[in-house]
């Protein structure tokens, strides 16, 4: 079951947010996202910790998105919680969640998902392996190379640490380009991201947790990425923060196209093992036979007795 934390509060902290100048911009800046490979130590190590995830105790890997109403918006329009039966995916998004919020434990961020009951369920906090942070800040056009960014999300990387024990794998998403421009998000500044995210990633050098990042291929404006999509006017709402449904679709193709083909992301993500059968004992006439629940057996001899069943 989707557990869904932003929902009805999307607009709690919104009205916070500055919009600055809005404009839909449909002809390219020129600013070209680089292609992207992780260092190869980097990618090395993160196969190396995927492939050690084990399931939990509820037969699950659980994985929680954490950013603003965009980023829930990107990873609801891939969310495939419910059709990956070993994946948990617990939506941790705030309205007007910007960088500020998730800062520290006792941000507004951490606060609202323990108000929500994410965080006081232990079952749920205590199991929570792998985190997808995208974030921007309330003045991103007073960061023209995204240095504060960069530190801001290192402090919320050692917020989830402290708040999430079980974690083991960071991914840093940045925001994809677009061509929404409001003082909070939009080119350069989407840009500058990505590359202080690829310095975050490679900078890493704490063996006890894994951090990595998502990097957009996206190229700026409206000139196609490597796999031909591109941002139209159609795909943001008029405040030009918020995708329209069509632009959640495809911001979410985007997440998923990487997640699907990331070797740091399938092996927890989608080749997990199936979750082991729950066995049950069958004591006939003294005998316990070991079944699997919703087996089927026969009892041979017409005056056996099934004296009990309990699970083990």
């Amino acid at each position: 079951m989707r557990q869904l934390v932003a929902g009805a509060a999307i607009s709690l902290l919104l009205s916070a947010i500055p919009s600055g100048a809005q404009t839909c911009v449909t002809t390219p800046s020129g600013l070209l996202y680089p292609s992207w490979l992780r260092p190869p130590a980097v990618q090395m190590d993160g196969e190396a910790v995927a492939a050690s995830l084990q399931l939990d105790a509820d037969g699950e890997i659980k994985a929680m998105p954490i950013g603003m109403s965009t980023a829930g918006q990107m990873f609801g329009g891939w969310d495939r919680d419910g059709v990956v039966p070993t994946l948990r995916w617990i939506d941790g998004t705030l309205g007007g969640g910007t960088a500020e919020l998730w800062e520290t434990p006792g941000s507004n961020g951490w606060v609202y998902l323990t108000t929500m009951g994410v965080l006081t369920n232990e079952s749920v906090r205590t199991q929570i392996q792998v985190l997808f942070v995208q974030t921007v800040q309330r003045r991103s056009d007073t960061d023209p190379d995204q240095s504060l960014w960069k530190a801001r999300t290192l402090n919320i990387i050692d917020a989830a640490r402290q708040v999430l024990p079980a974690l083991q794998m960071v991914y840093v998403v940045p925001m994809v380009g677009t061509i929404a421009q409001s003082r909070v998000m939009g080119e350069p500044w989407n840009h500058a991201q990505s590359l202080r995210a690829a310095e975050i990633e490679a900078e890493w050098t704490d063996p006890t947790l894994w951090v990595g990042t998502l990097s957009s291929l996206w190229s700026d404006r409206t000139e196609p990425n490597p796999d031909g999509h591109a941002w139209t006017c159609a795909d943001w709402q008029g405040d030009l923060i918020h995708y329209t449904a069509q632009g959640s679709l495809k911001a979410g193709d985007y997440f998923g196209a990487k997640v699907e083909a990331d070797s740091t992301t399938r092996p927890w993500m989608f080749d997990a093992p199936a979750p082991p059968a729950a066995l049950y004992l069958v004591d006939i006439d003294g005998a316990q036979v070991v079944v699997p629940w919703g087996g089927v057996f026969s009892l041979l001899d017409p005056g056996a007795d099934l004296q009990s069943i309990a699970k083990q």
